[in-house]
């Protein structure tokens, strides 16, 4: 999670160099998260440690239970 934030930072930080202005932003999964950010509604600042405390609490769901996914 905190890698797939400091990616999307890394992203916003280019579109804002370039001076792309967005009208929208909207995301999927973490993606919500990133689009917040990209928002203003929290510091982009906070995403990483928001992308952490995601992660845990994602581990935490799933401790002591089997899972999988699957690709089509």
């Amino acid at each position: 999670q905190p890698a797939i934030a400091a990616t999307s930072l890394a992203q916003l930080a280019l579109l804002d160099l370039l001076g792309v202005q967005a009208d929208a932003a909207a995301g999927h999964s973490f993606g919500e998260v990133t689009a917040l950010a990209a928002a203003g509604v929290f510091k982009r600042g906070s995403l990483v440690e928001i992308a952490r405390a995601r992660g845990t609490l994602m581990k935490q769901a799933a401790c002591g239970r089997d899972g999988a996914m699957l690709a089509v």
